[in-house]
């Protein structure tokens, strides 16, 4: 199993985010571009702008709809931005170079770190190769360096306003004690997941876990051993979880594990092996702590509210039919 991690999902959006600006910017701003170069009879450059324009409207379209669609960032746009900036540098010459430098940042904000930085250097080869083709040696010496101080501070500063967008969006979906996602996450989360159920035809699953007689551990050990149990659940949760798998807390000690893809035998063996490893974790208490499971897959008339009360009452019928174990089924559930 590989561990979950709750910022993978958070990345992509933030590129759609960003992308959907640049591109926007760039729809924008270069149809006067066009006009221009057309009423001046630059009309290989209005053509190469043109191709930009269009890429970058795909990509906005994309972006729109909540995609991110790095092969046509990645092999569309940047291509076509380079070939933009060479084609300027020759018809425009020092005006050319400077569409050098906001290329520089929407190539930032429009991609994943290492394919920013592969994306800009392949930037700077080729229009350094031009600089010093077409101009003067001291324009071009100038050019080379406050291109590479704006490609250097532009790669710095938005690698840090990503962390910080990461840490705070993290810090508002999940649980400070366990480092799980919390309540403001699930809803989204889950109607995400019911949305691909119905478009892919792939079965989903949840996993209510109850901690057994949570109170006792508090009345006995206190609440600092409490929370202890449950930073160890948590813990135990994020190790063995798959990356597509959605953990959270939902509630004192109620959590929740969203299964993607998985069926309902097999969402009911993924309990029964939690069970098993939770009650046999050392780093509790001096005695076992165990859970109950209530196991619901989602059914094809059911929406979200309707799925959580079948895990619900499959939690209830666990507790009821004397804790540690699990139940599966969407009405009557059946006792393990």
């Amino acid at each position: 199993m590989n561990r979950y991690d709750p910022e993978l999902g958070r990345a992509t959006q933030l590129l759609v985010k960003y992308s959907l600006v640049a591109s926007f910017v760039v729809v924008i701003a270069t149809p006067v571009f066009v006009v221009n170069n057309i009423a001046s009879g630059r009309y290989l450059v209005s053509v190469v702008t043109i191709l930009v324009l269009l890429v970058s409207g795909a990509n906005a379209w994309y972006c729109i709809k909540g995609r991110y669609h790095l092969t046509l960032v990645l092999f569309g746009l940047v291509p076509a931005m380079l070939v933009f900036l060479v084609v300027t540098f020759r018809g425009l010459g020092v005006v050319g170079a400077l569409w050098s430098y906001p290329v520089v940042l929407l190539f930032y904000m429009m991609l994943p770190g290492r394919y920013a930085l592969i994306a800009n250097v392949a930037l700077f080869v080729v229009v350094n190769y031009e600089a010093w083709s077409l101009f003067e040696p001291a324009v071009a010496i100038r050019f080379t360096l406050t291109l590479a101080i704006i490609s250097i501070f532009a790669a710095v500063f938005i690698r840090q306003m990503r962390q910080q967008q990461f840490k705070l969006e993290r810090q508002a979906i999940t649980d400070s004690l366990t480092g799980l996602f919390n309540r403001v996450h699930l809803n989204s989360a889950m109607d995400k997941a019911i949305q691909q159920a119905r478009r892919t035809g792939l079965p989903m699953s949840l996993l209510m876990v109850d901690i057994d007689h949570f109170k006792r551990v508090n009345d006995l050990y206190g609440h600092q051993v409490g929370d202890k149990v449950l930073r160890a659940i948590g813990e135990y949760f994020l190790g063995r979880l798959r990356l597509t798998d959605m953990p959270f807390r939902i509630g004192g000690e109620e959590f929740m594990v969203l299964a993607f893809n998985v069926d309902e035998a097999a969402a009911t063996q993924l309990g029964e092996e939690m069970r098993r490893e939770i009650a046999s974790l050392q780093s509790l208490v001096e005695h076992p702590v165990t859970v109950s499971i209530g196991v619901a897959a989602l059914g094809s008339d059911d929406d979200m509210d309707q799925w959580m009360k079948n895990a619900d009452h499959n939690l209830y019928v666990a507790k009821a039919n004397g804790r540690n174990r699990v139940v599966a089924g969407t009405t009557e559930g059946r006792v393990l």
